[in-house]
């Protein structure tokens, strides 16, 4: 019964989230339909707070989860946001909970609003809002932002990759690659399709051999100390960014100005550890006029928009997060489980995501239930040696 309340309201989370970045929230009803998403997902959270106040937690579980519960409260306070209290329900409420199950259920809905949204928007039932029409020609694909379709594909193949495992065939994964081309095409978005197209590969040559990890599982536990340098080598990234140096200028053009508005963000807020009020301009369908903002100013690294946003204490919080998860994955040898967080962690340097569950559900796995039954483990085992025959 546990199970089933956090399904429900990771459901009713993920849908009420997806719409809001839909090309829906313009127009005249719009205000009624965030309101409506808005109250949905207050009933998500409601049902989670339901399973956690349900749930029998050991002494040590139930200290670690007060504490980080006082920081999230504390960062709060800080800048304002109650977002990541709120997210921090649907990360408590997950403790338990078939992690497997939870990645499937994300990856079906998303992808059925992201298939809904495109063929609505190429059928002209809903705007393709087209982006920068005199350079890049970008469509919306019915969502607010050209952007936001190639993400939520990334992490829509990441999902069914983990799920699928050694069982995705080599057309699967053509097929993959043709839509994220297509997507490249429409949208006009580098960075997710260059990373979607290499770990597609990846993920294709690792399958194809068939050699169960063999190489890259003799790091073992050194995965754990990822998501610790790759923070830091996120913040030296930014703070060390040189508009004078020659090289720093030409990495920064190629990652879209992102290093430029890294480091103006990091001298014109400063570093503080509870985070402070900070009103993010970027570009949208919906973008309005912002008191106190002139200008975009939007930072789209997620280690460096959290740290603050939030505060240092709290991206700590988020990095022990996913060294849980890694470690986790690690000891139960889930390889597919272990690059698809390191991919995350990577892509969370140039996309602001490391923590915005409607795209990203794999924070959840430093909580949920990694261990597959022991029936399932042994139909994997003998349906790879198969074909290894």
């Amino acid at each position: 019964m546990a199970d089933f309340l956090f399904y429900v309201a990771w459901a009713l989370f993920l849908l009420s989230s997806l719409l809001e970045h839909t090309i829906l929230t313009i127009g005249e009803n719009a205000d009624m339909l965030l309101m409506c998403m808005k109250l949905v997902r207050y009933i998500a959270y409601g049902i989670c707070f339901i399973k956690i106040v349900n749930g029998r937690y050991h002494r040590k579980i139930l200290l670690s989860g007060i504490m980080i519960g006082v920081i999230f409260i504390l960062s709060y306070l800080g800048s304002g946001n109650r977002v990541m209290c709120l997210y921090l329900l649907v990360l408590f409420a997950a403790f338990g909970i078939d992690g497997r199950q939870s990645i499937k259920i994300s990856y079906r809905i998303q992808a059925l609003v992201l298939g809904i949204f495109i063929t609505l928007s190429l059928g002209g039932i809903v705007t393709d809002h087209i982006f920068e029409p005199d350079s890049r020609m970008r469509h919306g694909l019915g969502f607010n932002w050209a952007t936001t379709a190639p993400i939520l594909y990334l992490y829509i193949i990441l999902g069914y990759i983990y799920i699928k495992r050694e069982n995705t065939t080599c057309i699967e994964y053509l097929i993959m690659e043709c839509v994220n081309i297509w997507l490249y095409k429409m949208t006009d978005t580098r960075m997710a399709f260059i990373l979607s197209s290499l770990f597609l590969l990846f993920f294709a040559l690792e399958g194809l051999f068939r050699n169960r990890w063999k190489y890259w599982r003799r790091l073992g536990m050194l995965y754990c100390g990822v998501p610790v340098l790759l923070s830091f080598f996120a913040f030296f990234l930014h703070w060390g960014y040189d508009a004078e140096n020659e090289i720093w200028s030409k990495l920064n053009s190629l990652l879209s100005n992102r290093l430029y508005l890294g480091k103006n963000a990091i001298a014109t807020y400063g570093i503080s550890l509870f985070g402070q009020k900070i009103r993010w301009v970027g570009f949208s369908v919906r973008r309005d006029t912002v008191s106190g903002v002139t200008g975009y100013n939007y930072v789209d690294c997620s280690y460096i928009q959290m740290m603050l946003e939030y505060g240092v204490i709290f991206l700590a919080i988020v990095v022990g997060i996913y060294t849980i998860a890694v470690y986790r994955a690690v000891k139960e040898e889930d390889w597919y489980l272990v690059f698809a967080l390191l991919i995350v962690l990577g892509f969370g340097i140039t996309e602001p995501r490391l923590m915005n569950f409607a795209f990203n559900p794999f924070p959840l796995m430093a909580f949920c239930r990694l261990r597959q039954p022991e029936i399932e483990r042994r139909k994997e085992f003998y349906l790879c040696k198969s074909r290894n025959h």
